[in-house]
């Protein structure tokens, strides 16, 4: 890295991850909207990673082993698999007791007990059978 200023070197990290991580992060949150299995994603990160050293070679790069390129795959799968929202909130345990959910379409509430989402119309959760008094 001789003859690199902190300008082309900050120039060359953005421009890394920026190409990198562009085409996981519109698959997961444009497109699918939803998490991608394990395989496939493995699979989709290895293309990306193959593409993008194949992109940097033409761009020039001297660089051999690309190592960045292969944690900007790897931060790729996690992108690609990342569970969201409600998953999440069941899985931290922070919702203690039945709350409604905010969705666009109707509402929906977690059973205090068993953490299972269900539509608010109910009394008693259909999976334990607690009661969803709010």
């Amino acid at each position: 890295m001789e003859g690199l200023s902190t300008s082309d070197m900050v120039f060359s990290i953005v421009v890394t991850w920026g190409i990198g991580l562009a085409p996981p992060l519109l698959m997961r949150f444009v497109f699918f909207k939803r998490p991608l299995g394990r395989f496939t994603a493995i699979i989709t990160c290895s293309i990306l990673f193959f593409l993008n050293v194949m992109l940097f070679i033409f761009l020039g790069s001297t660089n051999k082993t690309h190592g960045a390129l292969a944690i900007v795959a790897l931060v790729s799968y996690w992108i690609l698999t990342k569970e969201t929202k409600m998953k999440d909130i069941i899985a931290s345990g922070r919702r203690e007791s039945a709350k409604k959910l905010e969705t666009k379409e109707s509402d929906y509430i977690l059973c205090s007990n068993c953490k299972f989402e269900q539509w608010s119309g109910y009394s008693e959760c259909q999976k334990c059978g607690a009661n969803l008094s709010q």
